[in-house]
């Protein structure tokens, strides 16, 4: 039984959709990731020029105190960082499904006209 031309064309749009919310949510992370990174790369960059200049005589109690708040806040980074990567690969995996799904669909409705 083959399906009819009107219903393919039906399921052909629902996954162009699909595939579309997919690339969509899928950017979003890339987004998300992306800026983590500038993140760590502008607290690096914070960090060189912290550790560049020989700490002024007393200052070496409050240099190693930034130093551990800006340990802690790289490993929270790190953290949400690994976290959005993790997301972002299951977000590509669901996005090459939905992609495949659709290009599948396009093919039948093309045979079946």
């Amino acid at each position: 039984m083959k399906p009819r031309p009107a219903r393919l064309q039906a399921l052909t749009a629902i996954a162009r959709l699909r595939a579309d919310r997919a690339l969509s949510d899928l950017a979003e992370a890339c987004g998300a990731c992306a800026a983590l990174e500038r993140d760590l790369d502008r607290m690096a960059a914070e960090r060189r020029r912290h550790l560049g200049a020989a700490p002024a005589p007393g200052q070496g109690a409050a240099l190693a105190r930034w130093l551990r708040a800006d340990a802690a806040r790289r490993r929270d980074l790190l953290g949400k960082l690994a976290r959005n990567r993790a997301r972002r690969q299951v977000l590509e995996d669901a996005a090459r499904q939905e992609e495949g799904r659709r290009q599948a669909l396009d093919r039948l409705s093309g045979q079946a006209s």
